[in-house]
């Protein structure tokens, strides 16, 4: 009986003859087909496989991530029908494998043409998907009948990780990928459907990616008909996976060991490759020690099931340059996104994307590559098929348990959630719809350019209008320099003023005399300008300790400049210092001020030295309440400050204020000021009173998140949902 199987890499961890393995666990990656003799507790499995390809021609091997779906067909189905499965009289296999990638059609063309023991390169490949694409299945079925019509051989199409034909869905702004991969599913269906040559097909898929099917039209209803739910394995097949491979290599593991692991696994079969991982490096701890028999010591000096492969994933980096490890976090970050569902999914990416986003070199990122398949790591696959290699994480495992890269997929996230408000906000001030951006706005997107120097490689990923988002931002920063300019020239012009004043008082007084005092007073005047000026842009940065610091410089120039003790007083109430405020204040209605900014001073004098809050029961307390609440709307931007200041720093225990704050919110969601003040006075509520009211202030924040909201209120948001869930505050 002969077989003709998809080329595999079968070297790893292979002696030096390549004959047979020295470890008898492969570690995160699936088993190979002819690693089978190492593949043990799935033989009921196997046999009930077998069993759907007499019945149908199409399969579909559905379960979670880390049970063991691509293992149990390569390892499982595949070495059987090798063996000599017999199906319609036939009992001769040729095997295609192949996985979607980014290019389905591509990789669907290959495989055949290997399958079939047909010499092929890039030409021979790329004729034949023309030809796919122009005829479709029926140009397959010609190729591919000379080597299956009139003998008695069957195909088995192995399509692994299926879920990855749902990635280009992701793409909204290329429709060409999708329609190929509605061609893909649709050539795989009708090969199982024809009856002209016995083709089988075999797809593994993620169950978690079931409701993703019915974007396709008759994928649904092929999966009814022939789908196989991989079953949990039971306690006594998951002792046969790890204490079958150990005794045919002819060693012994404690009883304990074998307990302990088992306990460890429990029924997550998410932990199955992470396992496999953890019994690979315990197996080369024990064979360093020497000692009879594989026990605890080995397991736990690996880091057991908990932290081994993490632990592995570190000691990687371990010693890398700055550099080089901006590229591996880089790298990684390109591997893997979420789709549309919040779910953290591999992507492959070929490595001319990678070294596009990362600015490295082809070298540099072969040899952060190389650390993570070399030393036992199977952490990536890399297939070099192509003249351009295809970079890929060899199991979701490594993104739920290395930690750091967790750290790194939640960054990336957020490094892309905040470059698409950018690009919607700078799309709709191209069609007049939205202005140019001011603080805070513009400074947390110039913080999050400078920090994640994006580039046109990397944007693309999410949206194609990079361009036009930079220039936008670009555009909002020279808007930003021209007011501060124009702010500086009217102080200038109220400097000239001071000293025209001065030089009418000059002339009644003696000349060298006064001269000096006036060069002295303008500098003084100046100087105390500059600080107001330089004490304003922190505030608006939300550095209220370095304004008050200007503020504090400009009244040591000038001791009744009345717009440094102003600014000073708002800087403070937004720290909270609230006698030191009032005084401020108090202060500048002692001095010559205009209209507006003494009546301004006086609301803040009036709310600040108010009398502590009633007690909640007191029917003051509630008409004061609900005043407050509502000045936190009030157009003028004092009395929202000294309003919010007021019920953070005497009503933070009132249990009313909470759903009352939320209700004005709802109500006037509109205001965007009010909305952040709300916010922030959420943020600084007592900690008992605000997780009482979890419930309601997370479903106030989903309201808040629809439509996106700005950058000032995401972050708000994103510091109040870490308070809710009891991270530290940073």
């Amino acid at each position: 009986m002969t077989s003709i199987a998809a080329s595999q890499n079968t070297s790893y961890r292979y002696g030096v003859s390549g004959s047979s393995p020295v470890n008898p666990f492969v570690g995160l990656r699936p088993f190979n087909t002819d690693e089978a003799m190492l593949f043990f507790g799935r033989g009921a499995q196997t046999i009930e496989l077998l069993e759907h390809l007499h019945r149908a021609r199409f399969l579909a091997v559905v379960g979670s991530s880390g049970c063991g779906k691509s293992s149990l067909i390569r390892a499982g189905l595949i070495p059987k029908l090798e063996a000599g499965f017999l199906v319609e009289d036939r009992d001769r296999w040729r095997i295609a494998v192949m996985k979607p990638g980014d290019s389905p059609l591509r990789n669907l063309a290959a495989s055949l043409l290997n399958a079939i023991s047909l010499q092929s390169n890039d030409t021979d490949i790329n004729g034949f998907i023309d030809e796919i694409r122009s005829a479709g299945s029926q140009t397959i079925i010609e190729r591919l009948a000379p080597a299956l019509a009139d003998t008695d051989t069957s195909l088995l199409l192995l399509v692994d990780q299926f879920e990855e034909i749902f990635r280009f869905n992701l793409q909204a702004d290329k429709v060409e990928r999708r329609d190929e991969a509605a061609d893909f599913i649709s050539i795989m269906l009708a090969l199982a459907a024809q009856r002209e040559l016995p083709i089988y097909i075999v797809m593994t898929m993620r169950s978690d990616f079931l409701g993703d099917c019915d974007n396709f039209y008759g994928l649904p209803e092929a999966m009814n008909r022939g789908q196989y739910l991989v079953p949990r394995p039971t306690r006594q097949q998951r002792g046969q996976a790890i204490e079958g491979p150990i005794r045919l290599f002819g060693a012994q593991l404690t009883q304990r060991l074998l307990d302990r692991l088992l306990n460890d696994v429990g029924d997550q079969t998410d932990q199955l490759p992470v396992l496999q991982h953890a019994l690979m490096r315990t197996w080369e701890e024990w064979k360093r020690s020497g000692d009879p028999k594989l026990d605890l010591c080995h397991y736990e000096a690996v880091g057991t099931i908990k932290d081994a492969l993490s632990r592995d994933a570190d000691k990687a980096i371990a010693g890398m340059s700055e550099q080089d490890l901006k590229i591996t976090q880089r790298l990684f970050q390109a591997l893997t996104t979420r789709d549309e569902r919040g779910r953290r999914i591999r992507r492959p990416a070929h490595q001319s994307e990678i070294e596009a986003i990362t600015g490295a070199s082809s070298d540099q990122v072969r040899t952060v590559v190389e650390r993570f398949r070399s030393g036992g790591r199977s952490f990536l696959n890399l297939d070099e098929g192509s003249g351009d290699s295809l970079i890929d994480i060899s199991h979701e495992s490594l993104i739920r348990q290395w930690d750091r890269l967790g750290r790194w997929v939640d960054e990336e996230s957020e490094a892309a959630s905040t470059y698409l408000q950018i690009v919607d906000v700078a799309m709709r001030h191209a069609r007049g719809r939205a202005g140019l951006w001011g603080n805070p706005d513009l400074q947390i997107a110039l913080d999050w350019r400078a920090k994640q120097r994006p580039n046109k490689a990397w944007a693309e990923r999410y949206h194609s209008d990079f361009e036009t988002a930079m220039s936008f931002l670009d555009r909002s920063l020279r808007k930003r320099k021209l007011t501060f300019a124009m702010r500086a020239l009217s102080i200038a012009a109220i400097v000239i003023i001071a000293v025209a004043v001065l030089l009418i008082v000059q002339r009644k007084l003696q000349q060298d005399r006064f001269q000096e005092s006036v060069r002295i007073q303008q500098e003084r005047m100046r100087d105390a300008i500059e600080a107001t000026v330089d004490g304003l842009y922190r505030a608006g940065n939300d550095q209220f300790e370095g304004a008050i610091q200007k503020f504090d410089e400009a009244i040591e120039k000038q001791k009744d400049y009345a717009a440094a003790y102003f600014h000073r007083g708002i800087a403070k109430v937004r720290l909270g210092q609230k006698d030191e405020a009032a005084n401020d204040f108090e202060h500048v209605l002692t001095l010559p001020v205009d209209e507006a900014m003494r009546v301004d001073a006086e609301r803040f004098v009036q709310n600040l030295r108010a009398p502590p809050a009633p007690p909640p029961d007191d029917p003051a307390s509630a008409e004061r309440r609900t005043q407050l609440i509502n000045e936190m709307f009030n157009d003028d931007r004092a009395t929202r400050i000294a309003a919010a200041t007021a019920l953070i720093l005497e009503w933070n225990k009132d249990p009313q204020v909470i759903p009352s704050a939320i209700a004005a919110a709802r109500a006037r969601r509109a205001n965007s000021s009010g909305v952040i003040n709300t916010l922030v006075l959420l943020e600084n509520m007592d900690r008992q009173m605000l997780m009482k009211h979890r419930v309601e202030i997370n479903d106030f924040l989903d309201t808040l998140s629809e439509p996106s909201p700005g950058p000032q209120t995401a972050l708000r948001i994103r510091s109040l949902r870490d308070l809710l869930r009891g991270k530290p505050e940073q």
